[in-house]
């Protein structure tokens, strides 16, 4: 596993607020009144669990931007090639039993 894995454990009833409550990443609180919101499963986003403001994601993330820097990371034809692509096609590689693999 990598450096940045994050184990965190929920709770039942927090786990079981997800179905019910509307993630956010603290906005301005301008909310409609319950009942008058439409029920939306978002899996688009990256944050479709909400955990983006959970403190262990948190220090993760800010523990990743002071040892690798921030920027904008994708494919390394968009965003630029790092350590992590490397490990990435290293270890993909290692699972398909192949000397190299390009991501």
């Amino acid at each position: 596993m990598g450096p940045f894995l994050v184990e965190i454990q929920l709770s039942n009833s927090l786990s079981g607020e997800w179905v019910h409550n509307v993630p956010s990443s603290r906005g301005n609180g301008n909310m409609k009144p319950p009942g008058s919101l439409r029920k939306l499963i978002h899996f688009s986003g990256n944050d479709y669990p909400g955990l983006s403001s959970h403190p262990t994601v948190c220090r993760a993330a800010a523990e990743a931007a002071l040892q690798h820097g921030m920027g904008p990371r994708g494919s390394a034809l968009i965003c630029g090639y790092t350590d992590y692509h490397r490990l990435l096609e290293s270890c993909l590689a290692d699972l398909k039993k192949k000397e190299v693999l390009l991501c």
